[in-house]
């Protein structure tokens, strides 16, 4: 009864990566298209349903690519920073906005900065700050926010990066 886990020998963090994993294996029953999830003849209840299972199905892979060497590394960087500025567009950086609002809520400075103000901003930033990017492609080198990388790099600021599956330049350059 109660249903308590116990743990014998693992720390919290390999019972994470263990069961974030796991979860990530189990097979759905219903493959949706996230691009047409429901019909204009669905019901309310089969959306909420379909709209339900996608969120799952996206967690699911999240946690299938998180690495944990990855994710302490960047908490690392985020505790030694002073400042943390989040680049993105949208719709990245409402993401951002959510991020930065926990940060804040732990006494740490964060800051979104609009497509506008980038380059500006980019220019302020030192090795004791950091800089997030959030980019699906993470490729586009011409466009913002890639293009304050070079920036970045040059002043030595701390760089980590969220991506999809590709984002090869921006994997490429991040800390």
């Amino acid at each position: 009864g109660g249903g308590r886990v116990v743990m014998r020998g693992l720390g919290w963090k390999d019972f994470v990566y263990d069961f974030t994993h796991e979860i990530a294996q189990i097979n759905d029953s219903e493959n949706i298209n996230a691009n047409l999830p429901f019909t204009s003849t669905s019901n309310t209840l089969e959306i909420i349903e379909k709209l339900g299972i996608l969120k799952i199905q996206s967690i699911k892979e999240t946690a299938s690519l998180l690495s944990s060497n990855d994710l302490d590394k960047a908490s690392k960087i985020l505790d030694a920073s002073e400042s943390i500025i989040i680049f993105g567009r949208s719709p990245n950086n409402y993401m951002g906005e959510l991020f930065k609002r926990s940060v804040n809520s732990i006494q740490k400075k964060a800051f979104v900065v609009s497509s506008d103000e980038g380059g500006l901003l980019s220019k302020t930033l030192t090795p004791n700050d950091c800089a997030i990017f959030i980019s699906y492609s993470g490729n586009n080198v011409q466009e913002y926010p890639m293009n304050q990388m070079h920036v970045l790099l040059k002043n030595n600021v701390p760089i980590i990066s969220i991506t999809g599956g590709g984002g090869g330049y921006l994997r490429k350059y991040s800390t």
